[in-house]
């Protein structure tokens, strides 16, 4: 909104509105880009405005049951219930525009409810020029009657599934709808019957490929010709041009295209199909990747001029498979995203990509291509059938996290500017120490001279337009403008770097069109200089230039496409065959479903995550990753009221910028299946064209599926279920059921005699906490719990379960840390959720973090060990005396083995710690910290009250821990030395202090400030 001039007319602003109102939104555009766009609206006059043809002879009646009247009547009321107009206020013959101040904005949701009512699918460039609702009740009558006359195609169905009232898509709205994580498998394909399209003998039939001789092309023609009766115009693509045969054409270049437009327009019918036919004879004429966006544009140009034929029926690509060709590759999926977007735009053409494998009949590849009741436009023909890529949901499988992919020092580099989705993926980068550089084609070298000092939050847009016209008084009104935008970018880059430095990362920026393969060069040599490494790449630039394709001149598509596909190649080519940890792009979910107005915009992702599929085979140790994307809540375009309002009604779910964040470093560091390509959404249309099957995700006993990420239960034995997590907010709800039966634990620990019951333990309490915030944080892992609170115990009698829940809330986050609060009840779940209503058991705060703080002994002020009188020995047999008298701990609880000493307020204690099988539905488990250990340096204080005064009958019960930090797990069997201390004893309790270590002398687990009350042998 930054950019949007308020000297605009509501004409203007109508133009960008609509040209913004796409259903997926560009994940990173370039801002420098996005001024011009907004400049080009409004002072270039010769852009083309959107003229619909003059409707066809015929289609001026319905024939529904409904009049013509009675679609009128019928098209105002769903006007009225969409702006609030009164009946009285609204006639047929009024202006949308001028008489109801309707903008073109809100059109496409009037034009849903339209859809909704009559049953019928419209397409834009119907209802393109309407004015007047008597215009869109006369197009509506022409829409009716043309779909009665298609009612034996199924070309005629919607392309999504749209409920008859809004009803469910309310109530789905109105729930919490999970995310999603789709990957893409290749499914068979099943005519539900053969309907070919029709080919008129004497409408031209048009195929283009590399020559017109021999290979691809002259195979297709033949077929056509043969099988089908076309009339068939072979073209070749690659020139070199021949005078003296017109066919030979290069749509490499702006000449080779125009003339296959010339011919195109000497046919003497109009074309009813075009060919397009890709072979090996393309990679080895197309020697270099940057000419691959030469061609995708000269063929998007043909595609263009094809679709305004009057006879158009279909556009097919036959693709021959072979995995050698990079290049070829790349066009083809780019062709795809083209055909995606087209059969958006155009439902009644058939928009068709097939390849072929290996002993593919090329036959029965054109006979299942020409099929009308095969749906999807993706085809992949091999000798057992037809098949498709369709979209499976699949959450991302993980196991402890390993975060050994990050290290200190790592340099990351994300193109897409300073600020935005790219820079907030870079903040996270501080928690492993890494050093980002960021790459925008804003320059900041204009800051210093003209606004030294500023922020861009202390300037108001007439301070920033005198200090610019100040120094720069001939700056003309369109000039200022431009660069109006320039330095507001460029302040808000410096601000962003200035609060990306606050959190602890080492930032640097360079000024970089990624388009340009020699400057991306020169700034990769200088990011080596500069840090001597890059060890990780995110492509996150990319721009928007959206139209309907009817309206897409060249120049726009190859500039959309150049940024995100020539833009990521040259970025890996600038690496110099360095090798690195992760090469990472921004795409879109428009490369799946295809976007109406965004056919270069489909086509540029498309192209670009095919890439990184490619590489990957090649490139074994670097993750390759193509992140699809839905619009992004948080920053962005979308944003606005008008488009929030279509995307409900497209019934497309937001993804928020916070939860990217933490799903796209999911992907780069826990993927261990080597995904290329992932789409993340909560609900996306239902296209026919594009399918996607998020019902066919059956999880394993063994998994804890929470949202996008299956845990292995192995690792959190503490956990059953997560009912609710909001990666947004930072919140986990999670539960737990407690029972004798299953918990072999609990049987083992009755710290008291007089307890009718064993009780849930707080070390297992604490174990449950830290898995919680794991799940929440998978990318960090538990180093330290502080403030931990032990209100009341949760007892557990032999025939019954309890049932607890568990709220963790992320509450702070610094350079390093995050820190969550984790509460656990015994209390209803749904009354908690998210709320923390009522009273705790137990609360405490977990820190997450990459790396292990390591903490000091405890105080070093205190006495050292050897300069105490102490007390004798406690032998191991009198251990377990004391044990059978004070406690019905048994087992596993036992825990201390030995003390050497106690005396002048402390303890020196032996622990032989052991593994034990803690539940009887896993043999194997794994604790996120030495729970075993906690228990050790907690009894560790009884006992020196026992050594004090074995006559005492009084002992202590666990309220309070200050701190608790561990470095690492125990070994099976593995020796401890507890060392503890009394810091303050009096009427209510002591305070203590412990430390374990190993048999090295290193630290495994300290505990702060640990308060004990005093326990008496009755509940009071």
């Amino acid at each position: 909104t930054e950019s949007i001039d308020p000297t605009m007319t509501e004409d203007q602003l109508d133009d960008l509105l609509r040209l913004r109102s796409n259903l997926m939104e560009n994940p990173a555009y370039d801002e420098d880009n996005e001024a011009r766009n907004v400049r080009e609206i409004q002072h270039d006059d010769t852009r083309p405005h959107v003229v619909h043809d003059e409707p066809e002879a015929g289609h001026e009646a319905p024939t529904a049951d409904e009049s013509p009247a009675d679609i009128t009547e019928t098209v105002i009321k769903l006007i009225m219930e969409a702006t609030g107009y009164e009946r009285d206020e609204i006639e047929p013959t009024m202006d949308l525009r001028e008489d109801l101040s309707i903008r073109s904005s809100r059109l496409p949701v009037i034009m849903d409810s339209v859809e909704s009512h009559f049953g019928i699918k419209i397409e834009l460039e119907d209802f393109m020029d309407v004015r007047t609702i008597q215009d869109i009740s006369d197009r509506i009558a022409m829409v009716i009657e043309r779909q009665a006359k298609q009612n034996d195609s199924s070309m005629a169905d919607y392309p999504r599934e749209m409920p008859t009232d809004g009803t469910e898509r309310e109530k789905q709205e109105e729930s919490e709808i999970p995310l999603r994580r789709v990957v893409f498998r290749e499914v068979p394909v099943i005519a539900s019957d053969l309907q070919l399209v029709e080919i008129n003998p004497t409408e031209p039939i048009i195929v283009i490929a590399p020559n017109t001789k021999n290979g691809l092309a002259k195979s297709v023609g033949d077929i056509l010709r043969r099988d089908y009766g076309a009339n068939i115009c072979t073209w070749g693509c690659l020139g070199p041009e021949d005078q003296d045969d017109p066919s030979v054409l290069d749509l490499r270049n702006e000449a080779g295209v125009a003339r296959a437009v010339s011919l195109m327009h000497e046919l003497p019918e109009p074309p009813a199909g075009l060919g397009l036919g890709l072979d090996g004879q393309i990679e080895e004429a197309v020697s270099q990747m940057e000419v691959v966006s030469d061609l995708l544009s000269g063929m998007f140009e043909i595609i263009r001029v094809f679709l305004q034929s009057a006879a158009k029926r279909f556009v097919l690509v036959v693709h021959s498979e072979d995995e050698s060709q990079l290049r070829c590759g790349c066009l083809f999926e780019g062709l795809i995203g083209v055909l995606l977007a087209g059969a958006l735009e155009l439902g009644y053409v058939l928009f068709r990509a097939i390849s072929l494998s290996k002993g593919a009949q090329l036959v029965e590849a054109i006979r299942g291509a020409l099929n009308k009741t095969i749906l999807p436009v993706r085809l992949v023909c091999r000798s057992s059938g037809i098949y498709t890529m369709e979209g499976h949901e699949c959450p991302l499988i993980v196991s402890r996290p390993d975060i050994s992919a990050l290290e200190k020092g790592d340099v990351v580099v994300f193109s897409g500017g300073g600020y935005g989705i790219t820079s907030n993926l870079a903040t996270r980068m501080a928690s492993y120490g890494c050093r980002v550089v960021l790459l925008g084609r804003t320059s900041l070298d204009i800051l210093p001279a003209l606004l030294p000092e500023e922020s861009s939050e202390d300037l108001s847009p007439e301070l920033m337009r005198d200090a610019l016209r100040g120094h720069n008084p001939d700056l003309n009104d369109v000039d200022l403008q431009e660069m109006f935008a320039k330095v507001n970018n460029a302040l808000k880059i410096r601000d962003n770097m200035r609060d990306l430095q606050s959190k602890g990362l080492d930032v640097s920026y360079f000024s970089c069109d990624v388009t340009d393969q020699e400057m991306v060069l020169s700034v990769f040599d200088k990011v080596i200089d500069l840090y001597g490494r890059i060890d990780g790449v995110v492509h996150g630039a990319g721009i928007l230039k959206d139209n309907l394709i009817k309206h897409m001149n060249r120049q726009d598509f190859h500039a959309v496409i150049q940024v995100k596909f020539a833009g990521a190649w040259n970025l890996f080519k600038a690496l110099r065959d360095r090798k690195v940890k992760f090469f990472a792009c921004l795409s879109s979910a428009a490369a799946i479903q295809g976007n109406l107005g965004q056919s270069n915009y489909a086509a540029g992702n498309r192209m670009m995550s095919a890439l990184l599929s490619l590489l990957q085979p090649n490139h074994s140790q670097t993750v390759f990753k193509a992140l699809m994307l839905p619009p992004i809540e948080g920053l962005g375009m979308a944003e606005t009221t008008e488009i929030r309002s279509l995307m409900k009604r497209a019934h497309i779910g937001y993804l928020h910028v916070e939860e990217l964040t933490e799903l796209f470093w999911r992907e780069i560091l826990l993927d261990t299946t080597r995904e290329n390509w992932v789409l993340l959404l909560r609900t996306l249309p239902d296209l026919k064209t594009a399918p996607i099957n998020t019902d066919d995700w059956k999880p394993t006993e063994r998994l804890l599926t929470v949202e996008t990420a299956a845990f292995n239960g192995q690792d959190f034995p503490m956990i059953d279920a997560v009912p609710s997590v909001d990666l947004k907010h930072g919140f986990l709800h999670a539960t737990r059921t407690f029972s004798r039966q299953r918990d072999l634990w609990i049987g083992d620990h009755k710290p008291f005699l007089f307890l009718e019951n064993p009780l849930v333990s707080a070390i297992m309490v604490i174990e449950t906490m830290l898995e919680a915030c794991a799940i929440l944080h998978p990318l960090l892992k538990p180093v330290a719990v502080r403030d931990i609170w032990f209100f009341d115990v949760i007892e557990c009698p032999p025939d019954s379960s309890q049932e607890i829940s568990i709220n963790c809330r992320t509450v702070s986050q610094d350079a390093t840390t995050v820190t969550c609060q984790t509460e656990i009840f015994t209390e209803d779940a749904k009354s908690l959720k998210g709320t923390g209503s009522g009273k705790p058991h137990y609360k405490a705060q977990v820190v997450m973090g990459s790396t292990v703080i390591l903490p000091p002994r405890i105080d070093a002020n205190l006495p050292e060990f050897d300069s105490i009188e102490s007390a004798p020995p406690i032998t191991r047999s009198q251990i377990f005396e004391q044990y059978e008298m004070r406690s019905g701990m048994k087992d596993r609880y036992r825990v201390i083995d030995s003390m050497e000493f106690t005396g002048g307020g402390t303890v020196k204690a032996r622990s032989i710690y052991k593994h034990w099988q803690d539940f009887s539905d896993q043999t194997s488990h794994k604790y996120h910290y030495p729970p075993y250990l906690l228990e050790a340096l907690m009894q560790a204080s009884n006992f020196y009250l026992v050594a004090r005064d074995p006559s005492s009958a009084r002992s202590l019960i666990p309220y309070h821990i200050g701190e608790l930090i561990f470095t690492r797990n125990c070994t099976d069997n593995e020796t401890l030395i507890i060392e503890g201390r009394v810091v303050h004893e009096g009427d209510d309790g002591i305070t203590w202090e412990a430390h374990a270590l190993d048999q090295s002398g290193e630290i495994i687990m300290i505990a702060r400030k640990v308060m004990f009350r005093w326990f008496a042998g009755s509940r009071t």
